[in-house]
């Protein structure tokens, strides 16, 4: 089985994840390690980023689920950016 690495810019947009992993051949990812920059002491994200958040998880969800893995993974990476860690 390969692993794969996948390195993204904290800024790399959805289109841009789709586009390196539609480049890449079909690989076997067993862990995708997701890094972003925290919130400032004290900051809290307004409602609309909260519900977006949600919605962008579920929908995610919903491709993988349907084995959509190249339209999943874009939606899922930004969850995960705001803080879902678990399906």
């Amino acid at each position: 089985m390969l692993t794969a690495g996948l390195t993204l810019s904290p800024g790399a947009s959805p289109a841009t994840v789709e586009q390196r992993v539609a480049g890449s051949p079909t690989l076997d990812v067993e862990e995708v390690v997701v890094v972003a920059d925290r919130l400032k002491k004290g900051a809290t994200p307004t409602q609309t980023v909260v519900v977006q958040t949600y919605s962008v998880r579920r929908r995610g969800m919903r491709l993988y689920e349907e084995q959509r893995y190249g339209e999943a993974l874009p939606l899922l990476l930004l969850a995960a950016k705001r803080g879902f860690k678990w399906p």
